[in-house]
């Protein structure tokens, strides 16, 4: 019972529509180089990939100081968000990044789990526990919330890099909980293509079609 999960989003795409998708992407991409453009497949795998579904309730007090051409403003902001369904992978072969890039998934289409939707396809199971993962659900709730605190003050320019950001915030105030945490798969297909002697891989996100990759480039074109 502890392996089995909860929920699945079965595939949309067929392995076709996934490859037609990497192509389209490599067209319009700069700097890619030609031979990747190409497309030379070496392997095709269809992965249910485990995740973690977070319902999460955070409420915030957050001081913010912003410093533009207008003067200085300070804002005080009180507020609070539940969120659901905020989504983690479970596996530790997927990068973090690459994770986070491969969405969103859309969780309306979550349905009971049934091992018939296995067939044809190859599951991962979770070697990453749902504890392991609370503090980065928590920074990632506070990511989401900060940005909506941000676009409530007026002048805080969100675009800045660095020493650019134009704005400080201190937090004043927090509560977190956690009031529920569920294990699903989620659709993946791993495309490995052929590159010079070497491999690369590309993840295509099995329900939206979004592809994912860390590619080589060519300064010019």
């Amino acid at each position: 019972k502890e392996v089995r999960p909860k929920w699945i989003i079965p595939f949309k795409l067929t392995q076709e529509q996934a490859l037609r998708s990497i192509k389209e992407k490599f067209s319009k991409g700069d700097y890619i180089p030609s031979k990747i453009r190409a497309l030379t497949v070496d392997k095709v795998h269809a992965i249910y990939m485990p995740y973690w579904l977070f319902d999460t309730d955070i409420r915030r007090r957050v001081e913010v100081e912003v410093r533009s051409d207008d003067g200085i403003f300070r804002y005080m902001r009180d507020a609070s968000c539940r969120y659901k369904n905020v989504t983690f992978d479970a596996a530790k072969r997927l990068n973090n990044e690459m994770s986070r890039r491969l969405e969103p998934f859309h969780t309306e289409d979550l349905v009971d789990f049934d091992v018939a939707y296995l067939s044809g396809f190859y599951a991962d199971r979770y070697d990453v526990t749902k504890e392991a993962t609370k503090t980065a659900n928590l920074q990632r709730c506070r990511e989401f919330l900060d940005d909506a605190i941000l676009d409530s003050c007026p002048h805080a320019n969100k675009m800045g890099i660095g020493s650019l950001l134009n704005y400080k915030k201190k937090d004043v105030w927090e509560k977190y909980e956690i009031e529920k945490a569920e294990y699903a798969l989620l659709p993946a297909y791993f495309v490995n293509i052929k590159y010079d002697t070497g491999r690369e891989l590309v993840i295509v996100n099995g329900q939206t079609g979004k592809v994912v990759a860390n590619l080589p480039y060519e300064k010019e074109q």
